[in-house]
């Protein structure tokens, strides 16, 4: 509802869109989850294009008139808007399609984490925690779909191989924790193959 054509109202405003999603709170509830997609992805949109750099530029001026001219704008943290939807759909367990929306909603973390390491002036923070790696681990596990055991093994590896680097060169990925192993472990009984399991 924000019109575009009022001075100070922004389309899809990334502040109503946070606290709207941050409202969520059962995405068993269709329309609820149906919204918590649609509005993650206006949020997704407004904060990783180019045109929005200055959204915040005019605050960050207001607060700083001495330096107008270096003055860095404030970030927006939209951390807690995607691990919301990632833990609601955490809650879906056996849902079909849970697991891979879930994923969807992590590799769009990391696509805000790849715009603010590439675009100087970006207006979005974000800071990707093992919780929401765990909670798509627990999705997996629950899932009983061997590809899904795939993605499981797949995403502890990333997390093991961002151990072996420097922080700096990690792309945002954080370490596993012992809860990151166990899921991807219990997400291996749902191979039929006894010692195909026991291997991996």
């Amino acid at each position: 509802s924000c019109h575009p054509l009022i001075p100070g109202i922004y389309n899809d405003d990334p502040y109503v869109l946070f606290h709207s999603i941050k409202s969520l709170r059962n995405f068993q509830v269709e329309d609820e989850r149906n919204k918590g997609e649609e509005w993650l992805r206006k949020l997704h949109r407004f904060v990783t294009s180019g045109e929005n750099t200055g959204y915040l530029q005019e605050e960050a001026n207001e607060s700083d008139t001495a330096h107008t001219s270096t003055a860095e704008p404030n970030k927006i943290d939209v951390t807690a808007a995607y691990t919301t939807n990632i833990r609601l759909l955490a809650r879906l367990r056996g849902v079909k399609g849970a697991a891979t929306d879930a994923r969807k909603v992590l590799e769009r973390m990391h696509g805000v984490y790849d715009v603010i390491e590439k675009e100087e002036g970006s207006i979005a923070s974000i800071d990707i925690r093992e919780n929401a790696y765990n909670l798509l681990l627990g999705l997996y596990r629950d899932s009983k779909s061997v590809e899904d055991v795939r993605r499981a093994i797949e995403l502890i590896e990333r997390m093991v191989d961002a151990g072996t680097k420097p922080a700096k060169d990690r792309k945002g990925v954080p370490l596993p924790t012992d809860q990151s192993f166990e899921y991807a472990i219990l997400a291996l009984a749902n191979i039929s193959d006894a010692e195909a399991a026991i291997q991996e």
